[in-house]
């Protein structure tokens, strides 16, 4: 969460006179080549200058980029970064004394675009809750399974049939869950009561299985 010097931020005590921090607009930081992502960079007090300085993963600097702003937000948009993990982070302008100020970190992950084959040929999956940002990042990083086992409670079998023959879905997630493309594979856990009544098991099996 980006720290700001709201009302809604009052229980937030900054470390320093002022804290920076990055955040993007890319789902998880996850960009896909060719997009141009959004970087933000926000203070509890007003900025003034600073540079962004955007490393490779070997701590290589490929750029610094200089960032004016007389209020709390300063942004840029990154329009030729090539694949790569990158570490983004603030710093003093050259020539400056340093301040007591938190610097601000954050890393971003550009990707190729993914391949045009046929979900039922793709092979690479996921482990994916309900949040469209996290099913955003996954479907850019490749992932085109998604295994709905304990992240979603949409395949609990004590859920989807709590009375024997009586199935009960929620549509409504399950689209979610497949709305960037993923196709689900769901998987039935956390059996219901009638059938650890109705087929008994040895000692042991119910609770390890049940739980």
């Amino acid at each position: 969460k980006p720290v700001t010097n709201t009302p809604d931020d009052a229980e937030y005590a900054p470390r320093a006179p002022q804290e920076l921090t990055i955040t993007t607009d890319m789902p998880y930081n996850v960009a896909t080549l060719g997009e141009k992502p959004t970087i933000t960079i926000t203070a509890t007090a007003p900025i003034g200058s600073v540079i962004l300085k955007i490393s490779d993963e070997i701590g290589k600097v490929v750029t610094r980029i200089r960032l004016e702003s007389k209020g709390l937000k300063a942004s840029v948009k990154l329009t030729d970064l090539p694949c790569g993990y990158w570490r983004l982070e603030t710093t003093p302008p050259p020539g400056t004394q340093p301040s007591n100020r938190v610097e601000g970190e954050a890393f971003l992950a550009v990707v190729p675009p993914m391949p045009n084959i046929p979900l039922e040929n793709w092979v690479a999956g996921t482990h994916c809750c309900d949040d469209k940002a996290m099913l955003a990042a996954s479907w850019k990083l490749g992932l085109r399974w998604n295994r709905i086992h304990d992240v979603a409670k949409v395949f609990y079998w004590y859920g989807v049939e709590p009375e024997k023959g009586k199935w009960i879905f929620d549509e409504a997630m399950a689209a979610r869950l497949g709305e960037c493309g993923h196709r689900l594979l769901g998987v039935l856990d956390f059996p219901p009561d009638w059938v650890n009544r109705d087929h008994p098991a040895p000692d042991g099996v119910r609770r390890i299985f049940s739980d």
